[in-house]
């Protein structure tokens, strides 16, 4: 998860809301 974190924080949630419907807390913990 090394490439999401190096992805801008809007591209990331942009391309992630768009391949699954609730990544956000995939996204929290990656951050995390």
């Amino acid at each position: 998860m090394r490439y999401l974190c190096h992805v801008p924080r809007r591209f990331k949630t942009g391309f992630r809301e768009g391949t699954e419907a609730a990544p956000r807390k995939n996204v929290a913990t990656a951050l995390a």
